[in-house]
């Protein structure tokens, strides 16, 4: 069967990630898009339209500060009878309340997760949601994840081994911006104030599974005069590792958080993006977006070898040990001293960024994905 009709089920709707949806244009996909308006208090989450998509703009009922996974829309339910689409697909792990909505209506149904370890909340609520995933996994004509891990997760927890699979991620930027950025680099650099710095670049939340610590104890082992750690996010140990870099001479620039359309410049104004995310007992870094990001700008990657980031890198970025400090200094010595390796390494990330996660490559694998599961026999 050929999908020429799709229905996206997500949370809140973010424009800045979904290039990939929008390619589905030039496949002759009529694709339409379910998506919920920000909560009262998230400031971060960026509701509205996107172009070439049909938007169903939903108002989330339920637990709804919880988040996403238990949300319901009233109403999806019959706008799906009314689409009568070839696929639907749900952005959001097997537990989430939107299946309950989705799988009685009958349509070949692909559920979409990102976690790597499913541990929430407590005994509790990991035994609920674990059984609702068992319960909802047998029932799904297709599964894809962000990482490996996820669907291995999936298959313990009741998807047919032999059913179909694909690991990408759900959400990715359109990478033009961040080649145009590139180009301007120099201007970005001026702008910022740090044309005279060699630029060490940290892009996230400010939280400890994060890895700051290390990453700001590693730059006070790199002693190159004119270093710079540019640290853009905001979260609850900002103030300790402001206290930190200062007790140990790291010259240090925290941004706070910016808005999505200022990322591209703010990638391309790094000599290297640094990822030293740490795995803790309930959480492992589950793609790193902002890894995908570098690369569209031409910036090297260097990173931890915490959850999906290795396989998300491949061999476009350098890894280094989680928490190992030595490792980490000598890797941003060798980018921050090398300007050929520093280049080289920043345009195979490129290569590799727009070959695996480019809106039209992105889409297709999708596309065959669905081909895939609309075929599969659900027992």
């Amino acid at each position: 069967m050929t999908i020429r009709r799709a229905l996206i089920v997500e949370g809140p709707l973010l424009p800045s990630q979904a290039a990939h949806w929008s390619a589905f244009a030039d496949l002759d996909v009529d694709l339409h898009m379910v998506g919920g308006l920000s909560a009262p208090g998230d400031d971060w989450w960026t509701t509205g339209e996107t172009a070439d998509i049909t938007t169903h703009v939903m108002r989330p009922r339920g637990w709804v500060k919880r988040g996403q996974h238990w949300w319901i829309y009233p109403g999806l339910s019959d706008l799906i009878r009314r689409l009568k689409p070839d696929v639907v697909h749900v952005g959001a792990e097997p537990w989430a309340l939107f299946y309950s909505q989705v799988l009685p209506v009958g349509i070949p149904t692909v559920g979409h997760g990102a976690d790597n370890i499913w541990i929430h909340g407590g005994l509790v609520e990991t035994r609920l949601r674990t059984a609702r995933a068992r319960s909802v996994l047998k029932r799904l004509s297709g599964y894809a994840s962000w990482n490996t891990a996820g669907i291995r997760l999936a298959e313990n927890f009741g998807f047919p081994a032999e059913g179909p699979t694909l690991v990408a991620p759900n959400r990715i930027p359109d990478p033009q911006p961040f080649e145009d950025a590139a180009r301007r680099r120099t201007e970005h650099r001026v702008e910022l104030g740090i044309s005279d710095k060699t630029v060490v670049g940290y892009v996230g939340r400010l939280v400890p599974e994060k890895g700051l610590d290390w990453l700001i104890e590693a730059m006070a082992r790199v002693v190159i005069p004119g270093t710079l750690l540019l640290i853009v996010g905001s979260g609850p140990s900002q103030v300790r590792y402001e206290q930190m870099a200062r007790d140990l001479g790291v010259a240090a620039r925290f941004t706070g958080g910016v808005p999505p359309e200022r990322m591209p410049a703010i990638m391309a104004s790094c000599d290297v993006l640094v990822v030293p995310s740490l795995t803790m007992p309930a959480w492992a870094e589950q793609f790193g977006r902002v890894v995908t990001e570098a690369m569209f700008a031409h910036t090297p990657v260097i990173s931890s070898d915490s959850g999906s980031l290795p396989e998300v890198i491949g061999d476009a970025g350098l890894l280094v040990r989680e928490d190992d400090r030595a490792q980490l200094a000598a890797a941003i010595r060798s980018l921050a001293t090398n300007d050929d390796l520093r280049h080289s390494l920043g345009d195979r990330g490129w290569s590799r960024a727009l070959q695996e996660y480019g809106p039209t490559p992105l889409a297709r694998r999708l596309l065959m994905f669905w081909n895939d599961a609309v075929a599969f026999e659900v027992t």
